[in-house]
């Protein structure tokens, strides 16, 4: 690997964003694609991409919660590309459950 690829993969995690997580999301995301026939291909291009991206900044958050081990969490990146937005939908509701029985407990 040449340093200026190295450079831009040691950015790119200072920012949060891991191009592993990613590809395996967007890999999801087009396994996702199977099911859902009637898209436009620039339809398609969104759902792969926000699969990458949902995956990148999503799987280190469940992997940390979950308390998964470095060889499950790419496998989770799969699901979470696969499942895309309705992952983030998941998520939020159960954060939002959490709070609501955290405020009943005060």
């Amino acid at each position: 690997m040449s340093d200026g690829t190295k450079d831009i993969i040691s950015t790119l995690l200072d920012y949060g964003f891991s191009v592993v997580f990613f590809m395996a999301g967007v890999f999801g995301a087009i396994a996702s694609l199977l099911r859902q026939r009637k898209m436009s291909l620039s339809e398609r291009f969104i759902t792969i991409l926000s699969g990458g991206g949902t995956a990148a900044y999503i799987t280190p958050m469940i992997v940390d919660m979950v308390g998964l081990h470095e060889g499950s969490s790419y496998g989770m990146a799969f699901i979470v590309g696969f499942a895309g937005l309705k992952m983030v939908e998941w998520i939020i509701s159960a954060i939002k459950s959490k709070l609501i029985s955290g405020d009943e407990r005060d």
